[in-house]
């Protein structure tokens, strides 16, 4: 993986258990983890900032500014951050039309995150941001979430 340079990862949840074990995950990678509790947070923090970060990873609701409020201001502010919208909300499994950012459905484990974070980093690094909603995990079948599974495509 990546031993030299690691990438810095912004993390937005309003959620500190779904934010801690998110972290934790990425932490293992290895990545450079900083994180925010939401968009508000999130867009203070980046105007702070004095190091670009490598990838948004940021949920999907959240109170004040929410994860695609939050995508598409940092898309506009630079189109090279890859963005990946995480939620746990069944509305949510295919983005919107008119939204180009990844998405991987909450609950989801080390590999599927790890994999995800990694092709998105690597696609950026070659200069190409993709969003192509490329393969997401699906909730496990004794998840809180498992009725999601019938609605996915």
């Amino acid at each position: 993986m990546r031993a030299i340079d690691p990438k810095t990862i912004l993390l937005v949840d309003d959620d500190p258990m779904v934010r801690d074990v998110t972290r934790a995950f990425l932490e293992r990678g290895p990545y450079r983890v900083i994180e925010a509790v939401d968009g508000d947070d999130a867009l203070a923090l980046l105007d702070r900032l004095d190091y670009e970060i490598d990838l948004l990873v940021t949920d999907v609701l959240m109170p004040r500014v929410d994860g695609r409020e939050l995508a598409m201001r940092v898309a506009r502010h630079d189109p090279r951050i890859p963005v990946l919208l995480i939620s746990g909300f069944c509305g949510f499994e295919k983005p919107p039309a008119d939204m180009s950012f990844e998405l991987l459905m909450k609950p989801f484990g080390l590999k599927a995150l790890l994999l995800t974070v990694e092709r998105l980093l690597d696609a950026s690094a070659a200069g190409v941001v993709t969003h192509d909603h490329g393969p997401r995990a699906e909730p496990l079948p004794d998840s809180p979430f498992s009725h999601c599974l019938s609605m996915m495509a």
